[in-house]
């Protein structure tokens, strides 16, 4: 990849709503900027059906839908911990793959003014 095609390639994604490969969840963007209009969802936790009542007015309707709820908030709880454990593993990846890219940048923009001085400034025998 040239340089400068990363830029440009993620700002075609960014602008035409193409979802972003992330390592847990999805980014989506349609159209957006980096600062507003990016959504997030889980890609591999399973939201719960909330339970069947079971209807009745006997104290064994009761009991079952007490127990389905208990079963329910369960699993309610256990989707809310793994959106929260693929929202933080891609927040990790995507502020390392930022970092990463900041740094060659600064490294590239360095070394370009580096290489213009050399050719800008005389140097002294």
């Amino acid at each position: 990849m040239k340089k400068g095609t990363g830029i440009i390639l993620m700002g075609l994604i960014l602008t035409q709503g193409i979802p972003l490969p992330s390592l847990a969840g999805s980014l989506s963007c349609a159209p957006c900027t980096i600062r507003e209009g990016i959504t997030w969802q889980p890609d591999t936790c399973q939201r719960p059906e909330p339970p069947k009542p079971v209807t009745g007015d006997t104290d064994e309707a009761k009991r079952q839908n007490i127990l389905a709820f208990n079963s329910y908030a369960g699993q309610v709880k256990s989707y809310l911990d793994c959106m929260v454990n693929e929202a933080e593993a891609d927040l990790n990846t995507l502020a390392s793959n930022i970092n990463g890219s900041l740094k060659q940048a600064q490294t590239d923009l360095l070394q370009e003014a580096d290489r213009q001085k050399s050719l800008l400034v005389p140097q002294k025998p």
